[in-house]
């Protein structure tokens, strides 16, 4: 390893060697001069002043200069250079001629370089043209640069100066030195098209397949498309990540599947260079089906453009998709009159041309698209000697169902005298009136017997269905936070839903040495860490939230959580969250002024710990290199 002292040396000694190597360069240009020089190789008081100073060809100065040379005041600056070869002129032009001495004339013009454009160069904006000149080594000096544009006035250069005409341009440029030496005009040619704006608004990127607070069922695909400003400069990509993650350029729509509580960055940048601001939006993705599905509404009666010899009797029956929130309400109007709820069959009597406008809600809140039947109605009445049909819904024979909400249609025949009245028993008991759905939740085995009347009295067979309820209960865990310190808390829930009535049991079993706090009249046993439910109410769902710390002294990982809810031997697993992770990364996330992401300070302190093996207050080991750079590629993509 390399310290800073010998890290200086090793600076020092390239640094002289390389001012040995210009030395050396400096004395070849001189040669070089003197030999093109013709007034300078003739003076021989000139040669002569060089070899009384320096010596011989090939020797060094400390065996040519025991002492410094006396030919002049140089002499101990001379002797103070270490080596020579046999003309080292270049020590004359930095340290200066002997008195005495001509010196060698400068007939060499300056050299003039320009900036900013280039020859045939095409530009859409104005351009801003920089100068600089310099003499040859040993020369008198550059005493002024001139410029002209478009063949414009000789103009002295002072500064960098802009063009900004439309079209063909040029620029002429030279430079004079204090000799006198002109140097011969150079000229670049360029064209500046014509200057558009510049782009200063970012992006506009818009996300499509979720929405804010969005609920999810198994996964979402997510789709995000940039549009620039009009005359903008053109979105150059979108970037986007999941979950605070990893940054990604997007090209094709993605999938996010990770059951709960998820979220998606996501911003564009244009060709200008314009980043548009981060956009977040949050969303819950879970395993339990969401209904978006509005209710499918049959109309039973009537049909369109029907004809019918006396009033219609016209019955309604809404069923929601399977698996579905189940319909709330069915909504009807006759022939364009005021909106009604429909709970039982209704007569339509007006002679003529009729129409019925039907549609229903479930709860989830889905409408289902208004729906129309035409029909007339003309005078006369006929004999009703067919009794109506009833349809069930919510249940089918044998079936096996966690939540049961029964619904019964009737419909008479056409040109019938209408339904009467819907009758029901559940497990053979009282034959009751059909008005509105209802709920079977008895445990086991179960049958509904139903049928109907008509206006004419005429009575359908009675239909039984058998169906078995089985109970149903779910328990899903929240973490607030899934990364903390040693010796910190986070704060847990569990959201607990059943479909009867019952007691349940929820176990949590915590990770040794972690301390569980509940505050709460529910039951609950701490040294176990379990609570009694005492009665859970069907689809009304309980949180239990209790609190959960870390020890002091744990170490760096990922501590898993398991828990159950039971009763009557059937165990259902706690889903959701499971693990909290002991973070290092989290010390130095929290650093400085923003605790959520690293800063460039965070950084340095991380890498300076790691170098130096400094373990960060309550944790049993230094960062490894492995998380030093994970630190470092979300400092690079913060």
């Amino acid at each position: 390893m390399i310290t800073k002292y010998e890290s200086g040396i090793n600076m020092q000694n390239g640094y002289k060697f390389y001012m040995n190597n210009i030395f050396n360069v400096v004395l070849l240009l001189l040669i070089s001069a003197l030999v093109i020089m013709p007034e300078a190789s003739a003076n021989s008081g000139y040669f002569g002043a060089l070899q009384s100073v320096y010596g011989t060809t090939g020797t060094s100065c400390s065996t040519c200069h025991t002492s410094p040379p006396a030919l002049n005041s140089y002499g101990n600056a001379f002797a103070a250079i270490t080596s020579h070869s046999s003309n080292p002129a270049g020590a004359l032009l930095s340290i200066g001629v002997p008195p005495g001495v001509p010196a060698p004339a400068d007939t060499i013009p300056p050299e003039t370089n320009i900036s900013g454009v280039t020859e045939n160069g095409s530009y859409n904006t104005a351009v801003t043209i920089t100068l600089t000149a310099t003499d040859n080594m040993g020369g008198s000096g550059v005493r002024e640069t001139m410029f002209s544009t478009n063949g414009g006035p000789a103009t002295k250069y002072s500064i960098p100066f802009v063009v900004n005409t439309n079209g063909q341009n040029n620029v002429t440029y030279w430079s004079i030195d204090n000799a006198g030496n002109i140097e011969v005009p150079a000229i670049v040619n360029f064209t500046i098209a014509n200057q558009l704006p510049i782009d200063t608004i970012p992006p506009q990127t818009n996300i499509n397949g979720v929405t804010e607070n969005g609920l999810y069922n198994n996964n979402a695909t997510i789709t995000l498309t940039a549009m620039d400003n009009p005359g903008g400069s053109g979105v150059k990509e979108t970037i986007f990540s999941v979950n605070g993650g990893q940054t990604t350029t997007y090209t094709v729509p993605f999938i996010v599947d990770t059951i709960g509580r998820d979220s998606v960055a996501y911003w564009s940048t244009d060709n200008a260079g314009n980043i548009e601001p981060q956009k977040t939006v949050y969303f819950t993705i879970t395993s339990v089906p969401v209904d978006v599905i509005p209710p499918e509404t049959n109309i039973s009666g009537v049909i369109e453009k029907g004809l019918y010899n006396n009033n219609v009797a016209i019955a309604l029956t809404a069923a929601d998709n399977p698996g579905g929130s189940g319909v709330k309400e069915t909504i009807f109007s006759v022939n364009g009159g005021q909106t009604t709820t429909y709970t039982v069959p209704f007569i339509v009597d007006i002679i003529g041309q009729d129409s019925v406008t039907y549609w229903s809600k479930d709860v989830a809140g889905n409408i289902e698209s208004p729906k129309m039947v035409n029909f007339t109605i003309i005078s006369g009445l006929g004999m009703d000697i067919i009794p109506p049909i009833t349809n069930i819904w919510g249940v089918a024979e044998n079936g096996s169902y966690n939540n049961v909400t029964i619904s019964l249609t009737a419909t008479d025949n056409p040109g019938g005298s209408g339904v009467n009245e819907t009758f029901f028993s559940v497990n053979g008991g009282n034959t009751t009136t059909y008005t509105v759905p209802f709920v079977v939740d008895t445990f086991g085995q179960n049958n509904v017997t139903y049928f109907s009347t008509d206006y004419a009295g005429n009575i359908e067979s009675q239909k039984m269905v058998n169906f078995t309820f089985v109970q149903f209960m779910n328990a899903t865990r929240k973490i607030e936070s899934t990364s903390i310190l040693p010796g910190e808390s986070t704060d847990i829930t569990i959201s607990i839903t059943s479909s009867i009535n019952q007691a349940l049991n929820l176990h949590e079993d915590i990770p040794e040495g972690w301390n569980v706090t509940y505050t709460s009249d529910d039951g609950f046993k701490n040294s176990t860490h379990e609570w009694i439910l005492l009665e859970m109410l069907p689809g009304i769902p309980r949180n239990i939230t209790y609190t959960l710390t870390s020890p002091a002294n744990i170490s760096i990982g990922t501590y898993q959580i398991i828990g159950t809810i039971s009763n009557d031997g059937i165990v259902q697993y706690v889903s959701g969250d499971e693990g909290v992770k002991i973070d290092i990364l989290e010390f130095y996330r929290r650093l400085g002024n923003n605790p959520d992401i690293i800063e460039t300070g965070d950084l340095m302190q991380a890498i300076n710990d790691s170098r130096n093996a400094i373990i960060p207050f309550g944790f049993d080991r230094p960062l490894n290199a492995q998380e030093v750079g994970e630190l470092v590629n979300e400092w690079i993509n913060t």
